[in-house]
């Protein structure tokens, strides 16, 4: 598992890394910014994944609890604005529920990843 553990971890920050230098190259497209953004979301998921099934182990952080949390509220505003009935044939107010729903969804990938890190380092110890 330290194996993954170590593969994970450095994935995302790769990831992560990919995606700070879309944003300071301003490419006009995003498609750095949006493979970046792909690829953490993937490895975040299969990480997610693996962890589960794995069961209960000593190194796992507590914090996980909390992601998982984060996650599902996350989840849930996303879908609230999927099923977000329209006023008119016009309105787009669910596609701005979702959009604004992108930073919070930022900001539990980033935790993940934090937690992941956490969890190598007590591997490694």
């Amino acid at each position: 598992m330290y194996r993954y553990k170590t593969f994970d971890l450095f994935g995302q920050l790769a990831a992560i890394l990919a995606i700070l230098m879309g944003l300071i190259a301003a490419d006009e497209r995003g498609a750095v910014i949006s493979i970046g953004l792909l690829v953490l979301a993937g490895l975040q998921l299969i990480s997610l994944l693996v962890n589960g099934f794995f069961g209960p182990a000593g190194w796992k952080s507590p914090l996980r609890r909390w992601h998982l949390i984060g996650t599902g509220l996350v989840l849930a505003v996303m879908i609230y604005g999927m099923v977000k009935p329209a006023e008119d044939k016009y309105d787009m107010s669910g596609l701005g529920i979702i959009i604004q729903s992108l930073v919070p969804a930022a900001l539990v990938a980033l935790f993940y990843t934090v937690i992941t890190g956490m969890e190598w380092k007590k591997m490694r110890s």
